[in-house]
């Protein structure tokens, strides 16, 4: 038995199968939605992700935080 049927054996013989469906399908929904929207609202030059029917905007970097990476690296490599 793998991992998803050991989770759904105790559910298949639930009186509240039906409401457990119902809510799983109204949140696959509803992320659908925020999904779609994200995608629509989204331009390619910002910093932008959907995690888990969430955005998370990541703040640009910068110049000095681009160079401190940079001599950060050349550190390491030596």
């Amino acid at each position: 038995m793998n991992a998803l049927e050991t989770l759904l054996a105790p559910l298949r013989h639930s009186p509240q199968l039906v409401e457990v469906v119902d809510v799983l399908q109204h949140q696959l929904d509803e992320e659908k939605i925020r999904r779609r929207r994200f995608y629509e609202e989204m331009a390619p030059e910002q910093k932008i992700e959907f995690i888990d029917g969430d955005v998370v905007l990541h703040s640009p970097a910068r110049n000095k935080h681009l160079d401190a990476t940079k001599h950060i690296l050349k550190l390491l490599d030596t």
